[in-house]
């Protein structure tokens, strides 16, 4: 598994051991004080657990929030209190699966996709969107192309996805048959889910896929 590294870039907050552990980084509580130019109202906040520590989560959302703040609380484990976050806080999601990938990538998309201008449009106001339709979410990262992706996946009864794609625009025609693929098979699942798209250039060889996507139940 891929190592994270807190570089500053994607203000995140930790409460707990294990949220700590998996971030591979300390706390940044001092975030403020050297925000992302640009990008200073957001934060991500990862949490052992809401039930926990939702009085200092309150407690740093109130030292904060300025009335342009976004955040995100993504919990590490389920509650039976998970409606009442939902509706108390701007953002809030239990991490299924994988915790450690699906930390890491969503991270991943936040920079890769949002902290960068991309040729299709994606801010943070997208991703919360995104989040917003399901309780549950998950995330990977793979190279390569995105039929192979497609094949392996198997369709839940998921509410929304998330594609921030990566491609190297000097080759055309791969960038095309990817696209195909991915039109195709967003077809395939009608109306629903809602799903956002981000596309980024590259000049690597290998184009990079960053897929979320969010549920109601865990399976």
């Amino acid at each position: 598994m891929s190592q994270l590294r807190c570089n500053g870039k994607v203000p995140t907050i930790v409460f707990g051991k294990v949220a700590r552990d998996i971030v591979a980084c300390k706390e940044v509580v001092d975030w403020l004080q050297c925000p992302v130019s640009g990008f200073e109202d957001f934060i991500v906040i990862i949490t052992d657990s809401a039930v926990e520590y939702e009085e200092r989560i309150d407690a740093f959302l109130q030292s904060v929030v300025n009335g342009r703040l976004h955040y995100m609380v993504l919990d590490m484990n389920d509650s039976l209190d998970r409606q009442r976050f939902r509706n108390k806080w701007m953002s809030y999601n239990i991490i299924g699966g994988n915790k450690v990938e699906t930390v890491i990538q969503l991270l991943h998309n936040i920079y890769a996709h949002i902290l960068k201008t991309g040729m299709i449009s994606y801010d943070f106001t997208d991703l919360q969107y995104i989040l917003k339709q399901g309780c549950w979410v998950q995330s990977v990262c793979f190279k390569g192309e995105l039929s192979d992706w497609v094949k392996s996946f198997q369709i839940q009864a998921n509410a929304s996805y998330s594609f921030g794609l990566t491609l190297n625009f000097d080759d055309g025609e791969r960038v095309k048959d990817n696209l195909d693929v991915l039109h195709e098979w967003l077809c395939r699942l009608g109306n629903n889910p809602e799903v956002k798209i981000s596309l980024q250039p590259d000049e690597d060889e290998d184009m990079e896929t960053i897929v979320i996507w969010t549920y109601d139940d865990e399976y």
